[in-house]
């Protein structure tokens, strides 16, 4: 189990910190192209992103007990896919709905 959870943590940091990034680098590089001024950072991004990992990481403890993970390799991939979904999914709501939806 904690081979699990480890992986599960990480799934849900990698899916959230991607999410969090790869807008504002996209965003950036539309930017450059453009000559367009330097973006600024949206620090409510890094609170959609801080609640995201927060609930994501509560979200996967309360629902891998209810699986039984078998320990190989397929089974860890298994647990990191679900983690990543859970936290890409989390974080692309909060963000829609705490930022973009003004």
């Amino acid at each position: 189990m904690d081979a699990s959870l480890f992986t599960s943590f990480i799934g849900v940091f990698v899916a959230v910190l991607l999410r969090t990034l790869l807008p504002y680098i996209n965003k950036l590089r539309e930017a450059e192209e453009n000559n367009e001024a330097r973006l600024s950072w949206n620090h409510g991004y890094t609170w959609t992103c801080v609640s995201a990992l927060v609930t994501g990481f509560v979200v996967v403890m309360l629902t891998l007990p209810a699986f039984s993970v078998p320990p190989t390799m397929i089974g860890q991939f298994a647990v990191f896919v679900t983690a990543f979904g859970y936290g890409w999914g989390i974080n692309d709501a909060y963000n829609k709905i705490l930022i973009d939806w003004r």
